[in-house]
């Protein structure tokens, strides 16, 4: 799925890449072509200027009359390669005299371009089949035309066609390396989040097929003792009513964790005294500590005030002592701190265990769980859930951890 949609990103991309390359191709041939054609045409209206020379010895006028079959005859006027030349036609439609260099142009085919060229509405352009470019002028008793080479035009165009073209293909090259670079950059998130949705789903599988598993082998028990009396019977019913209890759990935290991913929720925030409510929490929690024997040690700044949601803020306290009683020796001490400053509220919970660096990356991340024979029962969500509540309330949890003083979580809250 995730490298079907690299592919495809890499796709659209390059296809409307090279669509623009494709466009500024023939937009720059098509530019390079119309700046040679005006600056040919410029310079032919300073050719038509000057005064026709007359036509070299030997040269006398065409005769436009004469027909022209299609076919190439064998009198030639000489031209240079780079050559413009005027040809003056009478209102008679007779060739008079011509200005004529030192190459070759065949004179049927001089002929049959002077016809077009004067039936042509046109005052400028090219002539179809022959490499000219003309400029038309009508004067006093006929019509004035003056000729150049085209080819130096087309020369130009080429070689720029060939430059853009080799431009084009270099860049288009560069972007697609670029562009497969850039699509593992952006489709990484989306392979995170695929990755971590595939491995909820595994994990979430996980510890619903534990205790369902146990619940049909108790039913299957029960069933092969169907005479028998349920309080002979009543150890297998009660790790039924354990197992369902359990799966109960993770449903409901597996629906908290939804609720609190659930950007769009929108919390109604209210002034609340998180110090009492801290207070309570501790108070709630030290029955629990007492059993393991374990000192809670609170230091709560009195009257602690902030724009909070009273719901989530408990959940989240709740979540924190639960984790650091749970991983607490016997016989250790945790610590409960809450403070302020003019911006944000501070509630530390401390505890003597230490993670590692390693698992200091994934502690928030869903299912995840630093020692899973000392979960005591625990799904690995519920600092998921805390993370996720924190944003909601406009605040934050980070935890640091060291061998000398222990792990320490702190939760951080706007006050307004």
């Amino acid at each position: 799925m995730v490298k079907g949609l690299k592919r495809r990103l890499i796709v659209i991309t390059m296809s409307i890449i090279i669509l623009m390359f494709v466009v500024i191709f023939f937009a720059v041939c098509f530019f390079t072509y119309e700046t040679e054609m005006k600056e040919t045409i410029s310079f032919l209206e300073q050719v038509a200027l000057k005064k026709p020379q007359a036509p070299p010895d030997g040269f006398g006028n065409i005769d436009m009359d004469e027909p022209f079959d299609g076919k190439h005859g064998d009198k030639f006027f000489q031209l240079p390669k780079m050559y413009t030349f005027h040809v003056f036609v009478n209102s008679e439609g007779i060739v008079e005299h011509s200005g004529i260099g030192s190459s070759e142009i065949e004179e049927q085919s001089l002929k049959f371009s002077i016809k077009q060229i004067l039936e042509s509405k046109d005052t400028s352009g090219r002539i179809d089949g022959a490499d000219l470019i003309y400029l038309k002028k009508p004067t006093q008793g006929g019509t004035n035309i003056v000729f150049t080479s085209s080819i130096p035009l087309d020369n130009a165009v080429q070689d720029v066609a060939i430059i853009a073209l080799i431009i084009c293909l270099v860049c288009i090259v560069a972007f697609f390396f670029l562009m497969e670079r850039i699509a593992s950059y952006a489709i990484k998130p989306v392979k995170t989040a695929w990755e971590s949705q595939k491995q909820f789903i595994a994990d979430a599988s996980h510890d619903l097929k534990t205790p369902l598993t146990v619940i049909l082998a108790n039913n299957d028990i029960l069933l092969s003792h169907q005479g028998d009396t349920v309080q002979n019977q009543e150890k297998w019913i009660k790790s039924t009513k354990e197992e369902a209890l359990k799966m109960k759990g993770l449903v409901e935290q597996l629906l908290d964790l939804a609720k609190s991913e659930d950007i769009n929720k929108g919390l109604a925030l209210s002034q609340e005294n998180i110090s009492e409510l801290t207070e309570g929490e501790i108070l709630q929690f030290e029955p629990i500590a007492f059993e393991k024997e374990i000192t809670v040690n609170s230091c709560i700044k009195e009257s602690v005030l902030i724009s909070t949601h009273g719901e989530s803020y408990v959940r989240i306290v709740q979540t924190l002592l639960d984790n650091a009683i749970r991983y607490t020796e016997q016989g250790k001490q945790i610590d409960v701190l809450l403070l302020e400053d003019k911006q944000r509220a501070y509630l530390k919970v401390k505890n003597p265990s230490f993670i590692g660096e390693s698992d200091l990356d994934h502690i928030f991340e869903r299912f995840y769980r630093i020692d899973p024979s000392r979960s005591e029962g625990g799904h690995g969500l519920g600092l998921a859930i805390a993370k996720n509540l924190a944003s909601s309330i406009n605040g934050d949890i980070e935890v640091e951890s060291s061998k000398d003083t222990g792990t320490t979580f702190t939760l951080s809250i706007k006050k307004k």
